[in-house]
């Protein structure tokens, strides 16, 4: 997934990864970006870097009376917020109000014509189109009127260079809070509000008492898409003197991870204790280690000695 963690970003902050665009360059039909071609379409190379969907191969005219066929592979974006926006040069020239290029979608029962082209093209097309579209098809209709054909001077053809798939927002979590207060010694309630989750695999709730280095307190995995607002509440139940910090790490299906700002509160259970100690270079040491090393406290102070 494409996909984003949104935390109404400009508020809370995020860090995320998103799949789109998805721009298929034609330069392989294999795979799960197999695109379809029939009666006549395939692929065109001048020499250059990518390859072209085209309705013309080589010095081969397409044919007269025809439906020529070039067809995307089945996909989903349902994880898109709203509408998705595709995009395509086209060029070339077919017989002008003779022959027609039908643009079209799949709606789940039909194909529907978003668009048609007839004569001289050489643009750069988009629509928008709902994101429960499943595939595309570029559809040539000639009819029985003879091509004038002579290659170098009446080419007739249309050429695809690349067909490209925008979203405009992928929602994964939209996370509406996330806050942690400390109550007492030993309970401090972390809570957050989720608006939806979609594409969401799983969140980790992270503890830190340096705000570096986090370790999973909690783990709840998703059962299903969910556009309702959401309440949940952790207690955590750590009796520390000092600062400790909570961060949500969000992954969505297909591997992308996202985390959350973090959220801190302050905790007094008494007199400070050593949380950890650590050398110059970050890794974990005794108390006697030989050398200079890093003590972390409870309360957030840093002290460094050297033996």
């Amino acid at each position: 997934m494409k996909k984003i963690f949104l935390i109404l970003s400009s508020i809370l902050g995020l860090n995320c990864l998103a799949q789109f665009p998805i721009i298929e360059e034609f330069n392989s039909f294999n795979g799960s970006n197999q695109w379809i071609t029939c009666c006549g379409a395939g692929l065109q190379n001048y020499g250059g870097a990518e390859n072209y969907a085209t309705f013309n191969i080589g010095n081969t005219p397409y044919t007269n009376s025809s439906n020529i066929t070039i067809t995307s592979p089945v996909s989903s974006y349902t994880t898109c917020l709203t509408n998705i926006t595709v995009t395509f040069p086209l060029a070339g020239r077919i017989e002008n109000g003779f022959d027609f290029m039908r643009f079209q979608r799949w709606n789940g029962a039909s194909w529907v014509t978003v668009a048609s082209y007839t004569g001289i093209q050489n643009s750069t097309y988009s629509y928008s189109l709902p994101n429960t579209t499943t595939r595309f098809r570029f559809l040539l209709q000639t009819d029985n009127t003879v091509n004038t054909y002579n290659f170098g001077t009446s080419v007739y053809y249309y050429d695809i260079a690349r067909f490209t798939i925008s979203c405009s927002s992928v929602l994964p979590i939209e996370l509406v809070s996330f806050e942690s207060k400390n109550q007492s010694c030993g309970e401090n309630v972390v809570t957050w509000k989720t608006a939806s989750e979609v594409y969401n695999n799983y969140v980790e709730l992270e503890r830190s008492f340096d705000a570096i280095n986090f370790e999973t307190i909690k783990r709840i995995n998703s059962t299903e898409d969910s556009y309702e607002l959401k309440n949940y509440t952790y207690k955590d139940e750590t009796k520390s003197n000092g600062y400790i910090y909570f961060r949500l790490k969000q992954v969505d299906l297909d591997g992308t991870i996202n985390y959350s700002n973090i959220s801190s509160l302050y905790s007094n259970c008494g007199e400070k204790s050593i949380i950890k100690t650590t050398n110059l270079l970050g890794q974990e040491v005794t108390e006697n280690f030989d050398g200079c090393r890093i003590i972390f406290y409870s309360d957030g102070s840093v002290e460094k000695k050297v033996n």
